[in-house]
């Protein structure tokens, strides 16, 4: 739903091919990033590396080019509501340019505004105004750097990294974002993050979701929308009735609780898989090193054979 004060910006359905991965293998690295479609939106997942590039990495999902435009000139900023975690850190990125690219068909690098949020740290409720989003080039603050143009932007991001000063050190992720059918809200992402080697994995779940809104608006902060001077929706239908927040909040723990275990599964899936191929091998190597064996047997044996006449 739409209201002049908000704009749904992703949602509600996910449409995985405006999206792409863009991760440290373009600079030698070893991350990998996936985004799968899940009951409730989309999956951002994978394995972040920091071993390859020496205590560097990153793993994203961006939108993809094309000639999308987002005039956001009209709104304030985003706010954040998050489900206190653990502190993993993740990034959720803009910019209004898209960069040229290399004669290798690498991109060259670009200025973006970024925006560091981690659960633990922030809380239950984080607005974050335009100001709040620092410029950023190559993963490096820029001093005096110009404004953003707020009226074109061509290009989101959701990315984790390793962090200046040690931060995040895991290796496994996963990051669910997904729609949300309480309230206005744009843009609603879940995380789902998991926590500690492969050999000792726990879980640890946070969330938050996002507005794009303006001053005045208490939408999304607990209590009944504030009726629209304007009156309608910007589709022209009569907003419906929000569902009792503390239903919708069950049900969506509810959900968490599953996406978290489908996850889970995948995982001793997968690692099942590897020991099942790494036992595979196994059994190859030995298989042949008997059937060298028993060559060598029957060459001894033919040798004797001959010596005996």
């Amino acid at each position: 739903m739409e209201t002049p004060t908000n704009k749904t910006i992703f949602g509600p359905d996910w449409d995985l091919g405006r999206w792409t991965s863009s991760d440290d293998r373009v600079r030698g690295g070893s991350s990998v990033s996936n985004l799968d479609l899940t009951a409730g939106g989309v999956l951002f997942h994978g394995n972040l590396d920091i071993e390859t590039l020496g205590g560097a990495g990153f793993a994203s999902q961006r939108t993809v080019e094309n000639d999308q435009i987002w005039d956001l000139s009209g709104y304030d900023g985003v706010e954040l509501h998050i489900v206190p975690s653990d502190r993993k850190r993740y990034t959720f990125s803009l910019t209004d340019e898209i960069p040229h690219r290399r004669p290798d068909a690498r991109e060259q690098s670009a200025l973006v505004w970024e925006y560091d949020f981690c659960a633990s740290e922030a809380g239950r409720e984080v607005r974050v105004s335009w100001k709040d989003l620092k410029p950023s080039y190559r993963g490096k603050p820029v001093e005096d750097a110009r404004s953003l143009d707020l009226s074109r932007i061509k290009r989101f991001r959701i990315m984790i990294r390793r962090q200046r000063g040690g931060g995040c050190r895991q290796r496994r992720f996963a990051l669910t974002l997904c729609k949300r059918k309480f309230g206005p809200y744009a843009f609603c992402v879940v995380l789902d993050t998991l926590d500690g080697d492969c050999a000792n994995c726990h879980f640890g779940f946070q969330g938050w979701w996002c507005e794009f809104y303006r001053p005045g608006c208490n939408e999304g902060r607990g209590g009944t929308p504030e009726p629209s001077n304007e009156g309608a929706t910007l589709s022209g239908s009569e907003a419906p009735t929000a569902p009792d927040r503390r239903d919708y909040e069950q049900a969506h723990l509810d959900s968490l609780k599953l996406q978290r275990l489908v996850t889970l599964m995948a995982i001793q899936h997968d690692a099942m898989r590897q020991q099942q191929e790494a036992m595979r091998q196994q059994i190859d190597i030995l298989l042949f090193t008997v059937d060298e064996h028993i060559v060598d047997e029957k060459k001894w044996l033919n040798r004797e054979k001959r010596r005996l006449g």
